[in-house]
């Protein structure tokens, strides 16, 4: 079999492209990084010996991310267990608890709570603590919650105090619409300033109450 014709040879091909051309797109995540390709595997065939066929589904992975090619630093790895094991972030977001240290995403898989609902909850000024340990509300909750709140708690915005119910029949907005727009952390005010479309809106003065005769 001619080496262009194996299974392998185009991801020994694009290994070597990440590490050695500099205008290649992701050279800067390799080869600008110093990851370079131990000199064995200048020899297409003493890397297909050294790897050994690739499962399906399966792509090349360091196992040191800051480590080079080499036989003893990689391996066939799955898409989950890349993701797992990239170089993390400079931005990406932490979490503590009893002196535990994970990535959000990490603290998802292990407690169940959507990545989305702790950045919510962070906007909100959540401590990490109660973050992580504050139960998800099934959506049963959330709606009698909504109802509650809804019918009873004063909210502020532009100067002037209404329920949820009131400000959403003023604006238009429908109340799930509403409280979705809270619960990812909004501010009332933009809330209700911005249209279906995620366009602004003008605030306007709610029309006045006819007195009941």
């Amino acid at each position: 079999m001619l080496k262009k014709d194996h299974p392998l040879y185009s991801r020994w091909k694009m290994m070597r492209q990440r590490c050695n051309n500099p205008t290649f797109p992701k050279y800067k995540l390799y080869g600008a990084r110093g990851i370079k390709i131990c000199p064995a595997w200048d020899d297409f065939w003493q890397y297909v010996a050294d790897m050994g066929d690739c499962p399906d589904g399966y792509t090349l992975e360091r196992i040191d991310n800051d480590g080079n090619y080499t036989p003893e630093n990689c391996r066939w790895a799955s898409h989950t267990e890349q993701a797992a094991n990239r170089r993390p972030r400079v931005d990406h977001k932490t979490l503590t608890l009893n002196g535990v240290t994970k990535t959000q995403a990490e603290w998802s898989r292990e407690l169940g709570i959507g990545e989305t609902t702790m950045s919510n909850r962070s906007r909100k000024g959540w401590s990490d603590e109660k973050i992580l340990t504050t139960p998800v509300l099934t959506p049963s909750q959330a709606s009698k919650r909504r109802k509650k709140h809804g019918n009873e708690k004063q909210l502020e915005a532009f100067g002037e105090s209404h329920s949820l119910s009131e400000w959403a029949r003023i604006y238009g907005i429908s109340q799930p619409a509403l409280w979705q727009r809270l619960d990812r952390g909004w501010p009332l005010e933009k809330a209700l300033a911005t249209t279906a479309k995620g366009r602004g809106r003008k605030h306007h003065k709610p029309k006045p109450v006819s007195a009941v005769l």
